[in-house]
């Protein structure tokens, strides 16, 4: 898949913090069902911001049996890596995410 390609794909997805509905609520809302308050929003909302200016898309993860702080950590650990290792990343967790999604809606339609 081509760099640009990836990028739209990237670009797709709810970023992180965003106010969101459906099922990207319900995924962000199960990594912990208090949602973060003012202070931590902010730092979410900071490092999200720069994540994307340094490499042009949100930062992903899936969210799914994580909590805030892991969540956090991964977010924080990431601007270590090449802007190559983060896109293969955010390809892999949006994977991961629509596979959630995907199972989360069998078991709703049995």
């Amino acid at each position: 898949m081509e760099r640009a390609a990836k990028l739209d794909l990237t670009c797709a997805h709810t970023r992180l913090g965003a106010e969101m509905t459906g099922a990207s609520a319900n995924e962000q809302s199960e990594a912990d069902p208090d949602m973060p308050n003012g202070e931590e929003f902010k730092r979410f909302e900071k490092l999200s911001d720069d994540y994307e200016m340094k490499f042009g898309f949100s930062f992903f993860v899936a969210e799914k049996g994580q909590d805030r702080s892991s969540i956090l950590e991964s977010l924080i650990e990431s601007f270590e890596n090449t802007e190559e290792i983060e896109q293969r990343e955010a390809l892999n967790q949006i994977g991961e995410i629509i596979r959630d999604e995907l199972a989360e809606m069998v078991v709703h339609d049995e």
